[in-house]
């Protein structure tokens, strides 16, 4: 009897082994295809297809959760590199569920980055930095290079779309120390393009070609004709910021070739953009109209609220130029409240408060940490020395112990009840403490709240203001149509004229009245201005002043009554007279315009 339990004993533990052994084998093998897939996507998009298809035929016959995972995780890559992004969402949902239940951390983490990089392209900013940070805790801990490659470069993204340049630059250099170190061409070929798009974005056009021609060589080494035609879209847009119209379409029709060829739906949407902002500049406003029109249809096709954004602010520029200035209010306001939505203040909070609920729970886990180690060591060399006091001095305590806690009884009660006294006393202490600072803080959040209130209300006064220097201005257009109109009498004009002035004679109290609330916010701007840089003249003030409250271009040629040419001619000369070197960026100078 005896000896059939210690055999069934035996046999179960030989049993558990090997499928344990087995389960580990068959993990072991899924990391490693997923990797060998990973390599061949980048490479050769028809065969990584081949074998995706294969893993779906496969779970048709065998139903297993691993097989799944694989399955669901090929197909997560095709969809990102076909740039279909509703589909990369669905399957990667899917993939996550089931490494969760396999418990295939490195893998979960892998999905949440894949996760991050959907939820920025759907603007959903708050839900990609909460994955990124629960995958940035994994990958950092474990020190996988790997991974955190692809997770900085996907970080550098999503400060880049909320427009947080520094961080953007600090998280793709990262990326391109581990690029550097590995080899990676194509890495390297990202990191010159997303750090081209940052000199683009802060105008250092020339800097901006370099670094996108840069990474089209790498793209260009590789095959990778996805990022190849990215890469050109982006130097398409700095050559037309350069006026090299000619040039940027050219680059551009090539890129749609590219992008034609491998049913880019993302890179199409990109492109009508372009197409509409280069013939806009060069006044071909009818095609402009046309392809705006079709850029927005095609973002909301693809459910990409910034896309839609870009599309309302464009079509409003366009309609400005043609003087339809009705439907330009329509489209601006459309492009103000889908920019609110996605950039809000909400958001930003949002994020700061998961950046900050990240860094506590990482340096309270490194609290752990030590606290555990400490607490071995400290349990370690208490052992020994107490092994090492114990055989000296066990006689000496059995001895004296009686008469030591006869002596010391009473003592030592009226000690711990001090201590209790003073413990309670400190205790109260930190109590009141803790209540008054709580207080403080509530006093300081109301008076803040209260600030941002005024500030707000200021800016609406300030916006509404602006809104009646656009119809001042579109007045002014009325008063030249009205002189252009030769076929009518001398006395019709006379009198369409003075008609048209009478409602136009406010306008420099209209102004001074921004001026007031604008002085209001800013105060001692104008004063300061005009005292460190005397040369300046009432129109160059002007114009700091609405880049002072973030006005985009658009906004202020039409304010002025100006071209963007006129507009962007000024803001040379007001280089100029400020003696800014080439590096500095006049709209950053003016924003941080020290008082």
């Amino acid at each position: 009897m005896k000896l059939r339990l210690f055999l069934s004993i035996f046999l179960f533990t030989v049993f558990f082994s090997c499928k344990k052994d087995i389960s580990l084998q068959k993990k072991s093998d899924l990391n490693n295809q997923i990797k060998s897939f990973d390599s061949i996507a980048a490479n050769d998009r028809a065969k990584a297809k081949f074998i995706s298809d294969g893993a779906f035929d496969e779970i048709k016959r065998d139903t297993s959760a691993i097989l799944q995972l694989k399955a669901y995780y090929y197909k997560t890559r095709l969809e990102i590199i076909e740039g279909n992004v509703e589909q990369t969402g669905t399957y990667a949902q899917q993939a996550l569920d089931i490494a969760k239940k396999l418990k295939e951390e490195r893998l979960v983490n892998q999905l949440y980055i894949i996760l991050g990089n959907y939820y920025v392209q759907k603007n959903e900013y708050s839900k990609a930095a909460a994955v990124y940070l629960k995958a940035q805790n994994y990958f950092e801990q474990n020190n996988d290079s790997e991974n955190l490659s692809a997770l900085y470069n996907a970080m550098g993204i999503f400060y880049f779309e909320t427009g947080d340049l520094q961080n953007s630059r600090n998280y793709f250099d990262k990326t391109y120390f581990i690029y550097n170190q590995k080899g990676n061409v194509r890495g390297k070929g990202l990191y010159y393009a997303n750090v081209g798009n940052i000199y683009m974005i802060t105008e250092d056009y020339l800097k901006a070609l370099e670094y996108q021609e840069r990474a089209l060589k790498n793209f260009e080494k590789i095959k990778d004709s996805v990022s190849m035609a990215s890469c050109m879209i982006n130097i398409s847009n700095i050559e037309s910021n350069l006026k090299n119209y000619d040039k940027a379409l050219a680059v551009l029709n090539d890129a749609w070739n590219m992008a034609e060829k491998g049913n880019n739906s993302r890179l199409k949407e990109r492109i009508l953009l372009n197409y509409s902002i280069i013939y806009s500049s060069k006044g071909n406003l009818d095609k402009a109209y046309d392809y705006t029109e079709r850029h927005i249809a095609y973002a909301k096709e693809l459910d990409y609220p910034k896309g839609v954004m870009n599309g309302y602010d464009q079509m409003a520029g366009v309609l400005n130029k043609k003087g339809d200035f009705k439907n330009t209010a329509t489209y601006l306001k459309r492009y103000y409240e889908l920019k609110d939505s996605i950039y809000g203040s909400e958001v930003k909070q949002r994020i700061e408060e998961l950046k900050w609920s990240n860094e506590f729970e990482k340096s309270k886990m490194e609290s752990e940490l030590l606290k555990s180690k400490y607490d071995i060591e400290k349990e370690r060399s208490t052992s020994l020395l107490f092994l090492s006091l114990l055989v000296i001095f066990t006689s000496i305590l059995v001895i004296g112990l009686g008469w030591l806690l006869y002596r010391n009884k009473k003592k030592s009660l009226k000690l711990i009840e001090i201590d209790n006294e003073r413990l309670h006393e400190k205790i109260e202490l930190e109590r009141v403490k803790t209540e008054k600072e709580k207080a403080e803080n509530d006093l300081l959040k109301v008076k803040a709240d209260r600030q941002l209130l005024e500030l707000e209300s200021k800016n609406r006064e300030i916006t509404s203001i602006s809104l009646q220097l656009v119809a001042k201005n579109k007045i002014m257009s009325q008063i030249s149509k009205v002189i252009d109109k030769k076929k009518k009498s001398t006395e019709e004009i006379e009198a369409e004229l003075k008609s048209i002035l009478f409602q136009n004679q406010n306008q420099e109290k209209d102004w001074e009245q921004f001026k007031e609330v604008f002085e209001n916010i800013h105060p001692g701007f104008y004063e300061n201005l005009k005292e460190r840089y005397p040369q300046l003249t009432a129109t160059d003030c002007r114009i700091c002043a609405y880049i002072r409250i973030r006005m985009s271009l658009n906004e202020v040629a039409g304010l002025m009554n100006i071209s963007l040419q006129s507009l962007h001619t000024s803001r040379y000369r007001i280089r100029k007279k400020l003696e800014l070197d080439s590096d500095v960026n006049l709209d950053d100078f003016i924003l941080n315009f020290e008082l």
